[in-house]
C-alpha cells in the first residue's frame, strides 16, 4: 500500500520545488516515471514528514528515472539541457540548475543488467541500481500543497536498500 502525504512547498527549499516542478513537467510530457532518492529524500522524509530534525545541508538532488533504454535517457537529458535554467554538469548524469544546484539523474528499468547500469558508449563504467524498481513501486507519494504537483519519494526502507 502506497502512503500519500501533502506537504507545504514553503517548508522545502525554494530551488528544490522549482527543480521538481520544471523537471516534473518534462518527465510527464514524456510519460517518464521518476522518484527522489538520496540525501534530499532523507531530508524530506525525516525532517518534513516525521519531524525528526536531522536535516543536513545539501545543495543537490538525486532523481531516479524509469526509462526503457539509453536512447530514451539521452533524449530526456537533451531536452532538459535545452531549457533555460539547466546546463551539463561535470559527469554525464549530472545537470546543474541555475549554475548552483546539482541534479543527478540516474536511469533504471529496462536498461539494467544484473542490477546495474553500464554507461555508454563503452559500458566500462557501471553503477548499481539494484532494488530501484522495487523501491520505486513502494515509494511515498508526495503532493506539494501550493502547486498540487505530485512526486514520488523513496521510502525509509527503500533508503536502507
Amino acid at each position: 500500500m502506497t502512503k500519500s502525504y501533502i506537504l507545504s512547498g514553503k517548508k522545502l527549499p525554494e530551488q528544490l520545488v522549482e527543480i521538481l516542478n520544471a523537471l516534473g513537467k518534462i518527465f510527464a510530457s514524456r510519460r517518464i516515471e521518476f522518484f527522489i532518492i538520496g540525501a534530499t529524500a532523507r531530508d524530506i522524509l525525516m525532517e518534513h514528514l516525521h519531524k525528526a530534525g536531522i536535516r543536513k545541508a545539501t545543495l543537490d538532488i538525486d532523481l531516479a528515472v524509469y526509462v526503457p533504454n539509453w536512447n530514451a535517457y539521452d533524449s530526456l537529458i537533451e531536452e532538459i539541457l535545452s531549457t533555460e535554467n539547466f546546463s551539463q554538469g561535470n559527469i554525464p548524469h549530472r545537470i546543474v540548475y541555475k549554475e548552483n544546484y546539482e541534479v543527478d539523474i540516474i536511469p533504471f528499468g529496462d536498461l539494467e543488467r544484473d542490477g546495474a547500469i553500464h554507461w555508454p558508449p563503452d559500458e566500462t563504467k557501471a553503477m548499481t541500481v539494484l532494488g530501484f524498481v522495487e523501491t520505486y513501486h513502494n515509494a511515498i507519494d508526495l503532493t506539494i500543497e501550493e502547486t498540487n504537483e505530485s512526486f514520488k519519494v523513496v521510502s525509509i526502507p527503500g533508503l536502507m536498500i
